[in-house]
């Protein structure tokens, strides 16, 4: 009986070790990340142009691509399109607009495009005028936090790289209660913000991550 029971624990061992060793092999496999061009029907196109920019009383300056994008190594079937409306206002004299994203799952027909706008403008600094989404923030602290990036001392080969990508804020909150936006670029960095400045030039660069990490 106890040999019996030592070779079905053996042999249960055995399994989910072997399970053990299939999946880690099959994790790295996985492909995230990528995208794939769809071709939008005439209908989509004139429903989402009819959409993006419509509620902010401007045309379509331009549309991207419609894509898919893959996680998990499968690609999803919501289909995303980025369009850029015209100007709406100026702000320190140069033009503010709305990028927007538009989407739709394609495995289901009766649902409707959703479209989703955020607000941009344009700081003027001295590597050239920054595209920034102001997020939950006013304009002028967007300008301030651009500013402050270019006139720290720290990190200056990212911000360099970063800044003229295009960047947006974001709120983000640490353990202490202590509020921090998040400047993130199209190149992939991403800077940390301090709000509390008990000494003065508000809002401080903190940290930099890279991209890819």
């Amino acid at each position: 009986m106890r040999r019996r029971l030592r070779r079905k624990l053996a042999c249960v061992i055995a399994c989910l070790l072997a399970l053990a060793s299939i999946g880690s092999g099959a994790a790295g496999t996985n492909v995230g990340g990528q995208s794939r061009r769809v071709e939008l029907s005439r209908q989509d196109r004139v429903t989402v142009r009819g959409l993006a920019c419509t509620p902010y009383g401007v045309g379509i300056e331009s549309m991207a691509p419609a894509l898919r994008w893959s996680y998990g190594g499968k690609f999803t079937p919501v289909i995303e399109v980025s369009l850029r409306c015209a100007p709406h206002d100026r702000v320190d004299g140069l033009p503010s607009h709305y990028n927007v994203e538009c989407r739709r799952d394609a495995d289901r027909p009766d649902r409707a495009w959703q479209c989703l706008g955020w607000k941009a403008i344009l700081v003027p600094t001295p590597i050239g005028d920054i595209a920034i989404e102001p997020g939950p923030y006013s304009d002028d602290f967007a300008t301030r936090t651009v500013r402050a990036a270019l006139d720290t001392s720290r990190f200056q080969h990212e911000v360099h790289t970063a800044l003229p990508s295009g960047c947006r804020l974001a709120s983000n909150w640490d353990g202490s209660g202590q509020e921090l936006a998040e400047l993130s670029c199209a190149s992939g960095h991403r800077f940390l913000f301090s709000f509390w400045c008990p000494q003065g030039d508000c809002p401080r660069l903190m940290t930099v991550t890279p991209p890819g990490l």
